[in-house]
């Protein structure tokens, strides 16, 4: 019995690899001389970026009411606003910044009541970016 499962087998295989090698060769024998404007591959189009990350105080906690604003490369004058408790485990309720051309830098600004503004400049990326700002000095 296995022994004719074996043959059985064998056979399946041969049968695949015939209708493969007959797939290969095609219908036709003529082979056009150069190819048609409709087959030459499209230009490879660059997938959208996001910058996204948190704005946090010296100690790591996350500062609410942050906001990140865009003042220089693509994207100038777009704002994000923190939206909810993050961390560093979880920077997705920070700021975002999305669809974004890959390799054009921008530069960011953040800003929080009680804070010295501080700016990055970065590039679209997968990483989050993290603000780190100092509480402003105090008025006598």
């Amino acid at each position: 019995m296995a022994s004719r499962m074996i043959v059985n087998r064998a056979r399946i295989l041969h049968s695949c690899a015939v209708l493969l090698a007959g797939s290969l060769v095609g219908c036709s024998t003529q082979l056009p001389t150069k190819p048609s404007p409709a087959s030459a591959p499209a230009p490879r189009e660059s997938v959208a970026r996001n910058v996204y990350g948190i704005v946090i105080d010296r100690s790591g906690a996350c500062i609410a009411g942050a906001i990140v604003e865009v003042i220089g490369g693509q994207g100038v004058g777009r704002k994000s606003a923190q939206s909810g408790p993050c961390d560093a485990w979880w920077p997705f309720n920070g700021f975002e910044f999305l669809n974004l051309t890959p390799g054009i830098s921008l530069t960011l600004r953040a800003t929080a009541p009680g804070h010295m503004a501080k700016e990055l400049q970065v590039m679209p990326d997968l990483q989050p970016v993290e603000f780190r700002l100092d509480a402003a000095p105090r008025e006598h």
